[in-house]
């Protein structure tokens, strides 16, 4: 969904008249693809360890489980894009 929704972004925000985008848009839009990207990994990732821990034991599932698998699935990309954004790693042209 956020790969769809930067192009569109992209194709409204870019002038008609030029075949260029400014930097800063390319690098936000780059930012905003990643992190959703990385997200979606994360809770992937959360919701497979969750699952295979509910039938290995299902009474021993941690409620906490749920708030740390969030915390990292959102901190963690957001902590990694901002490193890449201070790297100059994002929108790379």
């Amino acid at each position: 969904m956020s790969i769809k929704l930067g192009v569109l972004v992209a194709i409204v925000v870019k002038d008609a008249d030029s075949q260029t985008v400014s930097p800063t848009f390319c690098t936000a839009q780059s930012a905003v693809t990643t992190f959703s990207s990385l997200v979606s990994f994360f809770l992937t990732v959360a919701i497979a360890l969750y699952l295979f821990m509910t039938v290995l034991d299902p009474e021993k599932t941690c409620p906490w489980f749920v708030v740390g698998a969030n915390i990292v699935s959102w901190g963690g990309p957001g902590i990694l894009t901002s490193i890449f954004d201070v790297f100059s790693c994002l929108a790379i042209v």
